[in-house]
This record gives structure tokens, C-alpha cells and sequence, in this order.
């Protein structure tokens, strides 16, 4: 750069710098007897030499180092939106509305259909119903209160003429450890599906674990170790159109999901109409297969990639095998129906339904039940708001 170049102007007194990679502006006094230059002579120039410099400025490699390869970013597929499914919202807010309403009625109803067992004549107080302890069992697990706390709710539901006793907390924890309770909860089971048969003919199978007990960081903190919860297994078999549970299991919780396979299906039948069962790997089994086979329904389980298609006694192994290796995308289509049992697990336990209170293994069983039973109501009540369902044991007005 000549020494004319450096005589600037006072309205554009500067001079890039080429000292540095990167250039930048140096302001410098005009010399005084340098004569003016017009703003007009200069103003194409400082815009030439920036572009003059800036070419060998991007393209100088300092000693010892490499040149930087910019590559381009390669750009990123749009990932495709879930399919979102059409809800009538103004039914399904009903539904929400009318459970608090509608549920004592509900399970009022659904005890009465158990009949009264025969009882010897005897001197003294008249035992209490059986139907009204099985409605206080019912709601009492619903509202997740301890017995002396709901002491209310049971008195609620004697003046309202749901029970015809009102029976203490004492009396109910007893009942909750009958030995014969369980069969009969797993009946008002199998009824409180029933308005679901004529809508299901597609079910899914699996098994969650509830907690019994639950405890602080205080407890761990205060004796040096942590206490491990004790679970139990709700082993469930539910229609993947209404989410209400068509049969169940309790069990504890070091019992394998497929054990519990054979009895829920050979009893599922018997109420439902059945084409198809889902299930996840958990049930992998030959026998699986076989059973499905004779009960004219397809089992949908993924198979793994150890498995090979060996028949050993189960052709209907071979043909699922095949099936899911020539139509991979419709298989999932079936099998992708397994997500509704977990939907429905969730639905137990984000409605405070996790915990277990009991303490003996009988009355925690029992109390799962119960869970059970609520769920079914809860799904009852919102098929009534949302698709007009109406169950034979309720008598509505």
C-alpha cells in the first residue's frame, strides 16, 4: 500500500490491518500537510481492498496447523407426526363429571348381585350383609383413606341408602381377610365386564407389580440402609376397545407372567368372543401357541432373535413365525394392541391406586381386587357418557 493510500480523509480516516488472521479497522490522524482527498476519489477503494484481503485471510494456514474442512450438515428428516385419534370431548368431560356421582351407585348396584350366603339362626346382633361389606370394601380402596378415616364415607353412604349397616372399621378390616373373598371379587369381576363382551374381540395380556409398603429417606438415613418394598403381581387380561379388564390375577411378585397365561385365557373365553391375544415376550412359549390354536384365537408375541422355526409340537408356532417374517409391518399392527394393558396399568396407578395398604398377603390380595373392581366402574361410567353403554345390574332412573 503506498504512502497516498494512507493519507485519509476526514470522513473516512481508516486503514484495515493486516498484522492478525482476521482484519479489523485502524483509525489514524490525518497528516498535516497532506492535502484533502474527496470523499468521491475514495469511496470505491476501501470496499476493494477489504474483498483484496479478506480472500488470502480465509485461506492462510498458520505454521503447523491443518486447514479447516467445513462440512456441510447433513440435514435432518422431519420426523413424521404421531397419528392423533378423534375424541368427543364434550362426552368424554361428562364422563369425568358424572365418576364421583355415579360410582357409589355403581358399586351399590354391583354388590347386590351377589347372593347372601346361608347363615345359621342364632342368638344376638343380625350379621351385617354381605353386600353392604363388600360396597365399603369397594369405595373404601377407591378413596385410598384408612379405615378410621373413613369412617365418614361410610356413614355418607348409609344415610345416602347405598348400605343398609353401617359396620365399623374393624369389621371391614376382617372381611378384607376372608379367605373366600377373593373368588368373590374376581366374580364382580367378570360381571363389571360385561356391557364390554359385544364390543371386545381383541384382548392384550401382561402383569404389573404394586407396591405394599413405602418408606422415607428419613428411614434409611436414621439406621444406615434402605428398605426394600415388597411387591405384588397383577396379572390382567383387558379388551383393547373399552380398556376394562375381562379377568385377573393376583400373585406375588417373584411369579413368572407366563404362568398366569393358561388360566386367564381358558377363563376369558368363556365370556368372550376371542380372535386374537397380544402379549410381549414374557409369554414366548410353545404351549402358548397351542393353547391359543384350540380356542380358535391368533397369539401375536414377538419373536426373538434366537428363535428359530422349529416346529416341536406347534405348528401354529411355524405358521406365526413365518407370518411375522414375511408381513413385519402388519404383524406389528397386531401386536402394537399390547399397549392398551399398559395403558391400563397406568390408569390404575395415576389414579392413587398404586400403594397397597394391607399388610397380610390375603387382605393385600383383596385389596387388589378391589383396585380392580374401581377401574372397571371408572371405565363403565365413562362408556356410559361416551358410547351409551348401560349395565344390566344398574337400574337407571
Amino acid at each position: 500500500m503506498d504512502k497516498e493510500r494512507l493519507r485519509l480523509s476526514k470522513v473516512s480516516q481508516r486503514e484495515i490491518s493486516r498484522s492478525t488472521t482476521q482484519p479489523y479497522i485502524l483509525r489514524r490522524k490525518r497528516h498535516e500537510n497532506a492535502p484533502a482527498v474527496k470523499e468521491t476519489e475514495i469511496k470505491s477503494e476501501p470496499i476493494e481492498e477489504v474483498k483484496q484481503i479478506e480472500k488470502p485471510v480465509q485461506n492462510r494456514v498458520l505454521p503447523g496447523r491443518k486447514p479447516k474442512h467445513i462440512r456441510a450438515k447433513p440435514r435432518r428428516e422431519q420426523t413424521p407426526k404421531k397419528p392423533t385419534y378423534q375424541r368427543d370431548w364434550k362426552a368424554y368431560n361428562q364422563g369425568q363429571y358424572n365418576e364421583y356421582t355415579y360410582f357409589n351407585a355403581y358399586v351399590s348396584s354391583l354388590a347386590a348381585t351377589v347372593e347372601e350366603p346361608p347363615r345359621e339362626k342364632k342368638a344376638g346382633r343380625k350379621p351385617i350383609p354381605l353386600r353392604d361389606l363388600l360396597t365399603c370394601a369397594i369405595i373404601l380402596s377407591y378413596r385410598g383413606l384408612s379405615g378410621r378415616r373413613a369412617q365418614g364415607v361410610i356413614q355418607e353412604l348409609y344415610d345416602n341408602g347405598y348400605i343398609d349397616t353401617a359396620p365399623s372399621p374393624t369389621v371391614i378390616w376382617r372381611f378384607m381377610d376372608n379367605e373366600n373373598l377373593s373368588e368373590i371379587l374376581r366374580v364382580l369381576i367378570q360381571i363389571s365386564d360385561t356391557p364390554a363382551i359385544a364390543a371386545e374381540t381383541r384382548l392384550a395380556i401382561d402383569a404389573s407389580g404394586f407396591r405394599t409398603t413405602s418408606y422415607s429417606d428419613w428411614f434409611g438415613e436414621k439406621h444406615g440402609y434402605e428398605k426394600v418394598n415388597e411387591w405384588i403381581k397383577l396379572h390382567a387380561i383387558v379388551g383393547v376397545e373399552t380398556n376394562v379388564i375381562a379377568n385377573a390375577y393376583v400373585t406375588d411378585g417373584h411369579t413368572h407372567d407366563n404362568k398366569m397365561f393358561k388360566p386367564l385365557v381358558e377363563e376369558v373365553v368363556q365370556q368372550f368372543t376371542v380372535t386374537e391375544v397380544s402379549a410381549d415376550k414374557g409369554y414366548l412359549a410353545r404351549d402358548n401357541f397351542n393353547l391359543c390354536k384350540d380356542y380358535g384365537i391368533r397369539l401375536f408375541v414377538p419373536f426373538k432373535t434366537s428363535s428359530t422355526p422349529a416346529a416341536r409340537g406347534s405348528g401354529e408356532w411355524t405358521k406365526m413365525y413365518y407370518y411375522a417374517l414375511e408381513n413385519p409391518e402388519e404383524f406389528k399392527k397386531h401386536y402394537h394392541k399390547r399397549s392398551n394393558v399398559e395403558t391400563v396399568f397406568h390408569m390404575m396407578k395415576a389414579t392413587g391406586q398404586e400403594t397397597i395398604r394391607s399388610r397380610k398377603f390375603r387382605t393385600q390380595s383383596n385389596e387388589l381386587y378391589c383396585k380392580v373392581i374401581c377401574h372397571n366402574i371408572r371405565m363403565l361410567i365413562m362408556l356410559n357418557a361416551t358410547q351409551g353403554l348401560e349395565p344390566e345390574f344398574v337400574e337407571f332412573e
